[in-house]
């Protein structure tokens, strides 16, 4: 392991859709993004991310918070395969 250097292994993760969320978590997990411009505040609750993406982007979501903002997040991301 090296702090600097993205690992080569891939993660794969299956049986996406069977994943148990609650119907509490998903009507108050909001995602929040802002477009830098005055109003330009976006919301989405978990919810409308499955039904508009689909459950594979949620949990994408899910992992990229789970990583560090640095220049190596991206690169990272790219090992995820969900099936």
């Amino acid at each position: 392991f090296a702090k600097n250097i993205v690992a080569k292994r891939q993660v794969v993760v299956e049986n996406v859709d069977s994943l148990d969320l609650s119907e509490k978590r998903r009507s108050t997990k909001i995602y929040t993004r802002y477009s830098g411009h005055p109003g330009g505040l976006k919301k989405m609750t978990l919810q409308e991310v499955i039904d508009k993406k689909g459950t594979g982007e949620a949990l994408s979501i899910a992992v990229q918070n789970m990583l560090p903002k640095n220049r190596l997040r991206k690169d990272r991301l790219k090992n995820l395969v969900i099936k």
